[in-house]
């Protein structure tokens, strides 16, 4: 089984960290418009957008996947 972040656990380490959408898709190499599909749940995260989000948090894939734990 697949497992993703939530989209309330990525939008919850967006707002802690102050980030905007721009500021999280300009990271992960994607524009903000794809970056709010993921965050909305409509769409996941492509394997490199995990790893890159994980470093940007400084949160393990296992937490993130396990929703912030």
């Amino acid at each position: 089984m697949i497992m993703y972040p939530t989209n309330l656990t990525l939008c919850k380490l967006r707002e802690e960290k102050g980030y905007s959408q721009e500021f999280v898709a300009a990271q992960l190499g994607t524009s903000q418009s794809t970056y709010s599909r993921i965050e909305s749940g409509q769409r996941p995260l492509k394997a490199k957008e995990l790893v890159a989000v994980s470093s940007l948090y400084n949160i393990s894939i296992d937490k993130l996947l396990d929703g912030g734990g």
